[in-house]
């Protein structure tokens, strides 16, 4: 099955189970930090406190960025699309934030420098 006829059913299917699972843990309640001026000292939440939202490794970086030209962009992208720009030694990239809302993380090089771009 191509998976991109898959993609929105998959969409649909996303926030069903997650309303359905929404009211599930109605007791849980987020802390409040404390503040300098309640006096309470910090204390690290302990692990019935925590939730983990994601797994780790659950938002995959990007190891090999491919790029489009200057002209093939301002088709593609709106003049206020927010972006992560990098220029090193006269060679520039943009990361779109967008796009990295899905990746957080590129692994790329720039003038035969490596870097990495965080979100």
């Amino acid at each position: 099955m191509n998976w991109l006829r898959t993609l929105p059913l998959f969409a649909l299917i996303v926030p069903l189970v997650a309303g359905c699972s929404a009211g599930t843990d109605s007791t849980f309640e987020v802390p409040k930090p404390p503040t300098e001026s309640s006096g309470e000292p910090y204390s690290r939440p302990t692990a019935d406190e925590m939730k983990i939202v994601l797994p780790r490794d659950a938002i995959p970086a990007i190891f090999e960025p491919t790029f489009l030209t200057v002209s093939d962009a301002n088709e593609v992208y709106g003049d206020e699309e927010p972006i992560i720009g990098v220029e090193i030694d006269g060679e520039a990239h943009a990361y779109s934030t967008i796009h990295l809302n899905g990746h957080e993380i590129v692994n790329d090089e720039i003038a035969g420098r490596k870097i990495a771009v965080t979100w």
